[in-house]
């Protein structure tokens, strides 16, 4: 249920954040407000095929769907530059709200005459989508990691680097959203100690989203290696003066020190380690005798 929840909503207010443009473009403001009904109008008013009214409701799809969809409807105005393509992705309700005091509806954005771009234009444009493109993809289905630790020497060494799928358990909606695209605890190139204590945050915990995890193709099974996040991250393994900090100074969920392990059990079995041998209920593990 939560799942349709939130991708009604992650499409149905951005459009809503549009409705004086639509209502500039023919629209009437009641359709603008009814969902779906808003989403087929504002397909019909930029050209596109309407199938995408529908499309753009799945899961991984809304994202890309909906930012071109809004960039498009800037176009439909003649607003074309950067500045504008940025403003209607990230605050849509103010972008669109101000087009139609001084830009008029042109027409659908397929059938307008390019507007010619500079080289720097379309360096900033493409360095956009590709940031925009890898962010979600990073969130959404798979993601690249490096070993952090050797525990798991035999089957991963420290330094090794993996892609991991965020589509078998299912993505995790964003906690903390005011982060600096790509990065996950410190800005690049800040952390001059390595262990991720002396960097500069790339984000602030100001808005802190709830706990949500898409549904997934599998669920994990024993033996899994699976990555997580460390718990107890910030503690007294990390910083020895610990008990001085301030809870400000603690990370947020998503943002502790992702750790590479291996999941010998799951939730219902007992788990007893008798004379450096591994049981799980009562039997010995099928990891016995090898390192992890």
């Amino acid at each position: 249920m939560w799942l349709v929840v939130i991708l009604f909503l992650l499409v149905y207010i951005p459009t809503v954040s549009c409705y004086k443009s639509l209502v500039a473009a023919g629209v009437s403001k009641a359709n603008c407000f009814i969902p779906f009904v808003n989403t087929y109008h504002l397909v019909k008013t930029i050209g596109r095929p309407v199938y995408q009214s529908f499309v753009v409701y799945l899961p991984i799809f809304n994202f890309f769907l909906i930012f071109s969809f809004l960039t498009d409807l800037s176009k439909c105005f003649g607003r074309n530059s950067f500045g504008d393509y940025f403003k209607a992705m990230i605050v849509p309700f103010l972008h669109f709200s101000k087009i139609p005091d001084k830009n008029t509806y042109l027409g659908e954005a397929d059938k307008l005459t390019p507007v010619a771009k500079s080289g720097v234009r379309e360096w900033a444009d493409s360095i956009l989508f590709a940031v925009l493109a890898a962010t979600l993809i990073r969130w959404s289905t798979f993601e690249a990691f490096t070993i952090p630790t050797s525990s798991m020497e035999g089957t991963l060494m420290v330094g090794d680097y993996l892609f991991v799928s965020k589509l078998h358990y299912g993505p995790r909606s964003p906690i903390t959203p005011l982060q600096v695209p790509l990065t996950h605890q410190n800005i690049w190139f800040t952390d001059k100690t390595g262990d991720g204590t002396s960097g500069t945050p790339s984000y602030l915990d100001w808005i802190q989203l709830p706990y949500f995890r898409f549904p997934g193709i599998t669920e994990i099974k024993r033996n899994d290696i699976v990555v997580f996040n460390w718990p107890w991250d910030n503690g007294k393994d990390i910083f020895p003066n610990f008990e001085t900090l301030n809870r400000s100074q603690l990370r947020p969920t998503d943002l502790k020190t992702n750790y590479v392990k291996r999941c010998v059990a799951i939730a219902g079995d007992t788990l007893e380690i008798k004379n450096q041998v591994l049981f799980i209920n009562g039997k010995p593990s099928d990891v016995n005798g090898v390192l992890q």
